[in-house]
C-alpha cells in the first residue's frame, strides 16, 4: 500500500515540478544560448548522478535505507525553494489540455520525435536493468563504467550544446538519432559484457545530443507561442511514449517472453527524431 502511495506521489512530484522547471527555464535563460546552457545543467545532473550514489551507498551501510529517503526529500525541497525565490516569473495566459491535444494531432512529426524519445528511455530505465541483472546477476561494475562514459558525454554536451546555438538542431538530431538506434543494434550483434560497455558509451552519447536539441527546439517554441503550451505538449508526448512503452512490453513478455529481442524496439522508435529533420530540409526547400 505504501508503495502505491509513494508511486502516485512521486508521480504527481514530476509532473508538477518538472513542469515548473521547464516554464522557469524558458523564462530566465537566454534564447541565445539555450543549447550551452542545457548541456551545461546536464552536466550538473550527470555529476550528481555519479556522485550522489557513493554517498547512498555509504549511508545504507551505515544506517539502512532510510536516511537515503530523507535526504532525498531534503534535496527536494532545496531544489524547489531555489527555484521558487523568483516570484515575479509567471505564467500569463491559461492552457487548456484540449489545445495540447490539437497540438499532437496537427504536430505528428515533433510528437512521434517525443514519443519516441519517452519510448527508448523508458525501455533503457525499466527494461535494459532487468536485461542485465538476469544474465549477470549484479551490474555494479557495469555502472561504474557506465557512469564514467556519461561523465564524458556530459563534458562533450557543452560542445554540442553550444554548436547547436550556432547551426542550428537538424544535424545533430540526425546524428544522436542514428548513434541511439545503433546502439540497441550492437547490442543485439555483439552480446558480451565489453559490447555492452561499447553500446552503452554510444547510446549515452547519441542520447544525450538528441534529448538537449528537442529540448532547445521546446524551448524556442515556448518563447514564440507562449511557453506554457509548448510545455506541456512535450510533456504530455513523453508521457504517451512512456505508457506505450509500458503497454507493448506488457503484450511482448506474455506472448514472446524474450527480452534480448525486444531491442529492436528502441532501436527502430529512436529514429522517430529523424522526421523532424526531413520535415526541416523539405520545409527549406519549399
Amino acid at each position: 500500500l505504501f508503495l502505491v502511495f509513494a508511486a502516485v506521489t512521486g508521480g504527481m512530484h514530476a509532473g508538477l515540478y518538472w513542469w515548473g522547471y521547464h516554464g522557469y527555464f524558458v523564462k530566465s535563460g537566454d534564447v541565445r544560448h539555450f543549447g550551452e546552457n542545457i548541456g551545461q545543467a546536464q552536466l550538473l545532473d550527470t555529476t550528481a548522478e555519479i556522485l550522489v550514489p557513493v554517498l547512498g551507498g555509504i549511508l545504507v551501510l551505515i544506517s539502512g535505507f532510510f536516511p537515503n529517503f530523507i535526504l532525498a526529500s531534503v534535496f527536494i525541497v532545496l531544489s524547489v525553494v531555489l527555484l521558487g525565490r523568483d516570484h515575479e516569473k509567471r505564467q500569463k495566459h491559461d492552457v487548456k489540455f484540449k489545445e495540447v491535444y490539437n497540438l499532437i494531432k496537427t504536430h505528428p512529426v515533433m510528437s512521434l520525435a517525443y514519443i519516441g524519445g519517452s519510448f527508448e528511455a523508458v525501455f533503457y530505465l525499466l527494461i535494459w536493468p532487468i536485461f542485465l541483472f538476469i544474465l549477470f546477476g549484479r551490474v555494479l561494475d557495469f555502472g561504474a563504467i557506465v557512469g564514467a562514459a556519461s561523465f564524458l558525454s556530459a563534458l562533450v554536451g557543452v560542445l554540442v550544446g553550444r554548436y547547436i546555438d550556432r547551426q542550428g538542431e537538424r544535424q545533430v538530431v540526425a546524428m544522436g538519432s542514428f548513434l541511439l538506434s545503433a546502439s540497441w543494434a550492437i547490442r543485439l550483434v555483439l552480446r558480451s559484457f565489453g559490447g555492452y560497455v561499447f553500446a552503452e558509451s554510444v547510446a549515452n552519447f547519441g542520447g544525450r545530443i538528441t534529448a538537449l536539441s528537442l529540448q532547445e527546439l521546446t524551448y524556442k517554441k515556448a518563447i514564440e507561442a507562449g511557453s506554457a503550451k509548448a510545455i506541456l505538449f512535450r510533456e504530455t508526448a513523453l508521457v504517451l511514449g512512456g505508457v506505450i512503452l509500458i503497454a507493448t512490453m506488457s503484450l511482448w513478455v506474455i506472448f514472446f517472453g524474450d527480452l534480448e529481442k525486444a531491442f529492436i524496439l528502441p532501436a527502430v522508435v529512436s529514429l522517430f527524431p529523424l522526421g523532424f529533420v526531413l520535415k526541416s530540409v523539405r520545409d527549406e526547400k519549399k
